[in-house]
């Protein structure tokens, strides 16, 4: 798992992939797509390879997953909607754990469902400026709603009000400029007025229309439209009953029969004040009377003519052709009996969709909505399945590919184009059943820990030190720096909420594989205490050998100072481990101090020597070799450090343990002679060089310094054992 990966490319005029590039490698994953292209479109790999052109090197990134900033707002406006929905239901099932199979959802199941969408429709309307995208799904909720997930929760109610509602919401009729162009004075007399007069009743417009009829009966020359308008038009429209206006459907049904009579005996009325009457008005006025008598023909001419066909029928039918519509009678035999009329386009996905949320067709509604929108169909199947519209169906391979993961885990990895939305992906595949788990542990490390560049630069003082050499000594009046105070650092949340996240659905594996990325991130960022954390969280005693060997390594790059800085980050039940100082160490973390060891006991070591305390780090320095602490590759640093004891008029190392340390020296020359010098000086060497890469020959040169340098001590040793026996008589 990598953390980051950066690339810099260029691109060509006007932001355009170049055409004199061809596309030689795609690689999809999760979340995104890239393409890369680094070549011409003629390639000849026989003919002789001529210097790629600067255009031919470049890396192309291209994201083709991605979505705009609107959807990414309406994302995060949703997820805590969808999230609610998910804890209700669950919580309610274990409360009352009966199968989905064998009832209905319960009462406040369903008003909590109701008030979700009406909330998601709330959010998608709330955008300002919304984009074709945006208002299709705005259009298809709101349907939803209506035909599914009624206000009045009751789904076999009279539907006809709601739906020419939505109808209206989701495709205005008459446009502003139709309004605008009609509002002047005598506006009958331009062409298109009557068709505007009737589209005005026919949408149910009942305010603008009755203004418009005033206006013509005040101002047209012909008395009878006059009078027809005043005694009969008017009256009609003020007295149109609506379901809304009644508590009970079945004393709007009566309404409703006695407003249609009182239709029909107006037109008669009409008809017989016409006599020998002329003008286009006349048929318009008709048009008026066929589309309150609900008359197919005239509401077919209507639609088919400068209407949207059969979407805008069946909106406007329960309203004056069939005035007792359910939602059942929708998918029963309304929509069939208006498309063989006026045929779907079976090539628009919109009226697709449309036909098949009317006619309850649920695996087709996912099918055609699953092309349009990842997130319209991820809220679909899920209020599908809990409102159990839908059986619970599975896909090809059981349990862990059911439709509603399919569509859910799908949204997921749409979601991921953004890898900051990674906690709402997280969430919703949390909710898609066993297959939401899978989804998780392929997913989680793939996410970018949010830890910044793996390096971290050395100040100037720091590089000031490595340039020193090493012979030098120790700087004895070093200030020890500020210790690690064990605070999250603030880069550090997204990293803490992926481990969050790891824990919460036992992805173990997948824990120990992020805790490894960030221990190794915060090790090259120099950050040791953080990646001794996350190394023990990771139970990675491998990369707690490699987090020690960096930190002797900053004592090689930087000296004392920086050493000491740096391995103070470490937690202090480690370094203080067998001080007067010690803290108790967590009984789990035992095994984790042995690969820390050496480098901790030789923090404690440089602490005391820069404090003056010459005999505890004297003793501590021996101990080191005697008890095999260091390893054989540092005992020639070791030895060379006791160098100032042994120089020290004060005996703090005595006779036995000065023989022990001759032998160590000993061992090292014997080893180096027999072909072990990498066993045996890699530490002096790595000292001499400062850390940086040599060649061969070089090391080799270095090796003859470090046991020259060595010989000192050899000769400091025996001065030391003749002063003890001396001493000693």
């Amino acid at each position: 798992m990598e953390n980051e990966l950066h690339v810099k490319f260029a691109v060509g005029k006007k932001n355009e992939f170049p055409r004199d590039l061809r596309l030689l490698t795609a690689v999809s994953a999760s979340a995104t797509t890239m393409a890369m292209a680094t070549t011409s479109k003629k390639l000849d790999l026989t003919a002789k390879r001529k210097k790629p052109s600067k255009r031919e090197g470049n890396v192309w990134m291209i994201n083709v997953e991605g979505y705009s900033a609107e959807m990414r707002k309406l994302y995060i406006a949703t997820h805590p909607v969808f999230s609610s929905a998910q804890l209700l239901w669950e919580s309610d099932h274990r409360q009352t754990p009966v199968p989905a199979d064998l009832g209905l959802p319960s009462q406040a199941q369903v008003e909590h469902y109701t008030r979700c969408w009406a909330q998601y429709r709330r959010q998608i309307d709330s955008a300002e400026n919304p984009s074709p995208e945006l208002q299709a799904i705005s259009a298809i909720v709101f349907l939803v709603q209506v035909l599914y997930l009624p206000e009045s929760g009751f789904s076999g109610a009279i539907v006809g009000e709601e739906l020419l509602d939505w109808l209206n919401t989701t495709d205005v009729r008459p446009t502003s400029e139709e309004m605008q162009e009609f509002a002047g004075e005598e506006a009958w007399k331009l062409d298109g007025f009557w068709n505007y007069l009737q589209r005005l009743v026919l949408r149910g417009h009942f305010v603008m229309a009755t203004a418009m009829l005033q206006r013509l009966m005040d101002q047209h020359p012909s008395a009878i439209l006059s009078n027809a308008v005043r005694t009969l038009l008017l009256p009609l429209l003020k007295s149109f009953p609506k379901p809304s206006d009644f508590t009970h459907q079945s004393r709007y049904e009566e309404a409703r029969f006695g407003w249609d009579a009182e239709v029909k005996t107006a037109r008669k009325s009409f008809d017989g004040m016409l006599k020998s009457e002329r003008g286009d008005w006349i048929d318009a006025m008709r048009g008026i009377f066929d589309i309150m008598d609900g008359r197919e023909e005239r509401i077919y001419a209507l639609v088919r003519d400068d209407g949207i066909g059969w979407t805008e029928a069946i909106g406007v039918w329960g309203v004056w052709v069939d005035a007792s519509m359910t939602r059942s009678d929708i998918s029963e035999r309304v929509l069939d009996h208006i498309l063989a009329e006026l045929p779907m386009d079976t090539t628009n996905n919109t009226e697709v969709l449309r036909a098949a949320l009317m006619v309850g067709d649920a695996v087709k509604v996912l099918a055609v909505a699953a092309e349009s929108s990842s997130w319209l169909v991820a809220h679909l199947v899920d209020m599908f399945q809990k409102m159990q519209f839908m059986d619970e169906q599975y896909l090809d391979g059981g349990e862990f590919s059911s439709i509603r993961s399919f569509y859910l885990l799908g949204f997921c990895d749409h979601l991921l184009a953004d890898p900051s939305l990674f906690e709402i992906a997280f969430d919703y595949a949390r909710h898609s059943g066993p297959a939401g788990r899978i989804w998780l542990a392929d997913n989680i490390t793939k996410i970018s820990l949010g830890l910044g560049p793996a390096t971290a630069i050395p100040d100037a003082e720091e590089e000031a030190q490595a340039g020193t050499p090493a012979e030098e000594g120790m700087d004895l009046d070093v200030v020890i720096g500020s210790k690690h105070d064990y605070l999250l650092p603030g880069d550090s949340r997204q990293l803490e909420k992926l481990i969050r996240d790891c824990i919460s659905n036992n992805l173990e594996a997948e824990l120990q594989d992020i805790c490894k990325v960030a221990s190794e991130t915060f090790a090259r960022q120099r950050r040791y205490g953080w990646a001794v954390s996350y190394a023990i969280r990771a139970r990675d005693l491998r990369r707690l050998r490699w987090i020690s060997e960096r930190l002797l390594g900053e004592y090689v790059r930087y000296g004392t100072k920086t050493f000491l800085q740096r391995a103070g980050q470490l937690p202090n039940y480690f370094l203080l481990e067998g001080s007067e100082d010690e803290v108790p160490m967590p009984p789990d973390h035992a095994l984790y101090a042995v690969p820390l060891k050496f480098v901790c006991r030789y923090y404690l070591f440089q602490k005391l020597y820069s404090e003056s305390e010459w005999a505890q780090a004297a003793e501590l320095l021996v101990m080191l070799l005697k008890s095999r602490t260091a390893p054989k590759k540092w005992w020639g640093v070791l030895l060379w450090d006791t160098l100032t004891f042994l120089q020290e008029g004060d005996l703090l190392i005595d006779y036995d343990d000065s023989l022990e340390l001759l032998r160590c020296l000993e061992e090292i020359y014997m080893g180096s002679s027999y072909g072990g010098a990498d066993e045996y000086l890699d530490g002096m060497v790595a000292m001499l060089s400062k850390g940086e890469d040599i060649r061969a020959e070089e090391r080799k040169r270095l090796e003859k310094e470090a046991l020259d340098k060595l010989s000192s001590v050899r000769l400091a040793l025996a001065q030391q054992i003749a002063r003890c026996c001396v001493i000693s008589r």
